[in-house]
């Protein structure tokens, strides 16, 4: 994964299935040279890093609500954003198409849309 996709807040999947999903609360740039790095946090390297997959849990858990109809498409805020599982963003009326839609560039999205953080509903 590119360090560009990533925020503080992005949930995302490790390597270790027993941390996953991983919740991204700090971005260190990696250092150059022999200096050994001694930390209290877990450090998952970016290529380590795996989206997750964006399905009708996790747009439920997200606080999307299901659609009535059977359709693939789920409502965010009344209408004002629709995510469909064909990979594609509705924005009031605005088509976008995402290729590979997951969890962390929904809510990258989502937050440059509005300016508040897309988090998992109780």
């Amino acid at each position: 994964m590119r360090a560009t996709e990533l925020r503080i807040g992005n949930l995302v999947n490790t390597p270790n299935p027993n941390m996953n999903p991983f919740k991204v609360e700090a971005i260190e740039s990696e250092k150059v040279g022999g200096n050994n790095r001694i930390n209290s946090f877990i450090y998952w390297h970016k290529d380590n890093i795996i989206g997750i997959p964006l399905d009708e849990w996790w747009l439920l858990k997200l606080g999307f609500e299901a659609p009535a109809d059977g359709e693939s498409r789920f409502d965010y805020n009344y209408g004002e954003i629709i995510v469909d599982l064909n990979d594609r963003i509705y924005i009031v009326e605005n088509e976008f198409y995402v290729q590979d839609m997951t969890i962390h560039r929904l809510q990258n999205i989502y937050f440059a849309l509005t300016g508040e953080e897309l988090t998992i509903k109780a």
